[in-house]
This record gives structure tokens, sequence and C-alpha cells, in this order.
């Protein structure tokens, strides 16, 4: 019997620049022809409909403030459609290939040099950890002791189709990296990249499993983590002038 294997799915969530240039592209492809002006506008709108934009939602109209950014999205798009119709598919597979490689890179090099700390130190090719080099000052404040990189890098390993690796980075998550550690971190920045990174590996991971044979033993793992996570932050979002503390122990101690 042949196994079911996980693909991973197109891009998602709000449009961007990059999506006009790959629906123009994608127009282009199937038509011959680059697609119409009203097509990279309907796109903008998507962008940037709403109050916000200047753009009445009913009647479609422009007003004067919105319209600079509409002409500056149209001539990015028009730009990066030029050079996305005149790359050939040889070249197109070639910087593909390349973005692949220059993942593999930095990833396999983390992993061979610097896990579990939460940076890989280019120069000296080891790993950075917290106290025991020297102060960075502010920046440090982002590193607590639980494989950073590797919880930032769960879900670009799924969108890559590199299932395997991160069916292995996502065991290594769970097993190793401790939530509990006494040391002040970055509220936003742990935010953004942990508990962001968890929820997305976590949403990856029951991707994989719901639509191929593949992390059948997966339960959540990730989200619990996510959850616990989320509890020893929370402190930090209670004060007075609704802004939260910038910093806080993983112990529960507000700075």
């Amino acid at each position: 019997s042949v196994t079911k294997r996980w693909r991973p799915p197109g891009s998602g969530g709000g449009l961007g620049v990059g999506d006009i240039t790959v629906g123009a592209a994608v127009w282009e492809r199937a038509n011959g022809t680059l697609p119409p002006a009203v097509f990279l506008l309907s796109a903008c709108d998507w962008m940037s409909a709403g109050p916000m934009s200047g753009v009445e939602s009913g009647g479609g109209r422009f007003s004067s403030s919105a319209l600079p950014r509409w002409l500056l999205l149209f001539a990015v798009s028009c730009l990066g459609l030029r050079m996305v119709a005149a790359m050939g598919k040889e070249e197109k597979r070639q910087l593909r290939d390349q973005v692949l490689e220059m993942f593999d890179h930095a990833y396999q090099n983390y992993m061979k040099h610097a896990y579990p700390a939460d940076e890989l130190m280019p120069l000296t090719c080891r790993g950075r950890v917290r106290g025991l080099e020297p102060s960075r000052g502010d920046v440090d404040d982002a590193l607590g002791k639980f494989s950073l990189t590797l919880i930032d890098t769960l879900d670009t390993l799924a969108l890559l189709n590199q299932v395997e690796e991160f069916e292995i980075a996502v065991k290594k998550v769970i097993n190793d990296v401790h939530l509990d550690n006494d040391i002040v971190v970055s509220v936003f920045e742990t935010n953004i990249r942990v508990l962001g990174g968890l929820l997305g590996g976590h949403s990856m991971a029951t991707l994989v499993k719901e639509q191929s044979e593949q992390m059948q033993w997966y339960n959540d793992d990730l989200l619990f983590m996510a959850k616990e996570l989320g509890y020893r932050l929370l402190p930090a979002f209670n004060t007075t002038s609704g802004l939260p503390y910038p910093r806080v122990s993983k112990t529960l101690h507000l700075i």
C-alpha cells in the first residue's frame, strides 16, 4: 500500500503584495498575457478595504488619503509581476532550490553546533546560552533557555515539506524544552516567537496528522505547552494602564 503523505498547504491569512504577484503570475501563465489593471486594483482592495484604508466598503470609492497607498501597491505589484514573468521555469527552480539550501544550512548547523541553546553564534559555531556569554543588553531578553531557534522554525519545516525533520523537531520540543526556567524574558519576543511558534507548530502537526498517515501519535502536546506558557505570561498584562510589562520571569515575577 502507498503511504499517504502530507503536502504543505498554500499560503493563508491576509492578502499581501506577494500574493498579488503570485496570483498575477498564475493569470499570465494560464492566459499568456499580463492581467488587466482591474485585477491588481481588486487585489489591492482586499489588502486595504475597510475604514482605515479610506475605501468605502459599500461603494468601493477611493479617498484622497488612500490613493497614494493604492498607487504604491499597484506599482510594487506590477514590478513584482514583471520580475516573475521575466523568469524562466529553470530560473525559478534554481531560486527555489537556493532558498531551501540556505534554510537547510542554517537549520542543520544550529542543530549540530548549538542545540539545545537558544541561538547559534555563527563565528564561533557554538550555542549562545544566556548567562554564559557576554551580555548584549536587551537583545538577550529574547533568550529564555527554551531552544528558541527550534521552536521558531517548526512551522517553516512543515511548510517546506520537510515533514520527517518536522516530526523529529516536534518530539524534541515536547521532550526537551522546559518553560519554567527562572529567567527574565521579553514579553513581546516570548509572545510572538515562543508562544506563536508553539501554536504554529501545533497547527502544522494537526494538519499533518489529519491529512496523512504521519504523526498519528501527536496529541495536542504543543498546544498544551502554549497554554502553559500563556498562563506564565498572563500576569504581565494585568496592569492598570492596559499596557503589559515589558519583561516577566517565567516564575511569574514581573519586572
